[in-house]
């Protein structure tokens, strides 16, 4: 079953994958002082619990529950009695560049981002900030060993070999979808499907997958919106070869390289 949040007492309840049941309050200091922050942040957490989300055992969801008593309780402490409407982007960073747990950090900053789908109950100025880097990163355990030029060598070739194969394969499909009038009768077939993203581009399809859910999109075309999108769209995989073919062969950091940003073009530009 899906988690709920409980009133009475403010908790979490929820059935896990495997048929076990929990059933948690939660424990802070004064609980009726924040009483609608807590709610709201188990609220996101009930999101990313299964069947939603990858929580599916006791101890991930009582990260959660830790991450929020934490958080409430030093609010508290600091003197802030509002709601999650109220936080601002200098209260979070004084709250983490204390030392908070990575694991905690995420895990708040994850049922902050659930909790402003649901409600858009953050400024956006504080959406941006809590979709941005964590202030803890974990344990540092000293500086990597640079690649050998065997190592180097292995890198370059895999993401050659990654990147030609998607190229050829792009090449194919865009010349049997240019080569059509339109996408034909049968949108179960995949000329068609190539059409499609090459005149149309991916937005449609994605508004329509959203509109109409992902069993009625399957119905019409046979397939999953990735399937349609292949090969005329890169995968992960593909992008990040790109990208390492590009620090290696420029010699600019990674840094650099998520500073440039991308430009939207269409498919067949």
């Amino acid at each position: 079953m899906p988690a709920t949040v409980t009133l009475d007492p403010l908790g979490v309840h929820c059935i896990f994958s495997d048929g076990s049941e929990y059933r948690r309050r939660l424990r802070v200091r004064r609980p009726v002082v924040l009483p609608g922050l807590a709610r709201a942040l188990l609220e996101g957490a009930t999101d990313l619990v299964h069947p939603h989300g990858q929580v599916d055992s006791p101890g991930g969801l009582d990260l959660y529950l830790t991450a929020v008593r934490g958080f409430t309780d030093w609010l508290v402490e600091f003197g802030f009695s509002g709601g999650a409407s109220d936080l601002t982007r200098a209260l979070l960073a004084r709250y983490w560049r204390q030392g908070v747990r990575s694991a905690q950090e995420s895990a708040l900053r994850a049922m902050l981002r659930c909790a402003d789908d649901q409600e858009q109950v953050l400024a956006p100025d504080v959406r941006a900030f809590v979709d941005g880097r964590l202030f803890n990163t974990g344990e540092r355990y000293g500086s990597h060993q640079p690649y050998s030029e065997d190592e180097w060598a292995r890198l370059i070739r895999t993401c050659r070999d990654e990147v030609d194969g998607a190229f050829r394969a792009f090449c194919v499909a865009r010349e049997q979808a240019s080569s059509a009038d339109g996408p034909g009768a049968s949108l179960r077939e995949r000329a068609a499907h190539h059409w499609l993203v090459l005149h149309d581009g991916p937005d449609p399809l994605v508004s329509e997958l959203a509109d109409r859910g992902s069993f009625p999109f399957r119905q019409r075309y046979g397939v999953g919106l990735r399937a349609v999108l292949d090969p005329l769209i890169p995968t992960l995989n593909v992008v990040i070869a790109y990208q390492l073919l590009f620090g290696a062969y420029t010699g600019v950091v990674p840094d650099g390289i998520a500073d440039q940003g991308t430009r939207r073009h269409r498919v067949g530009g």
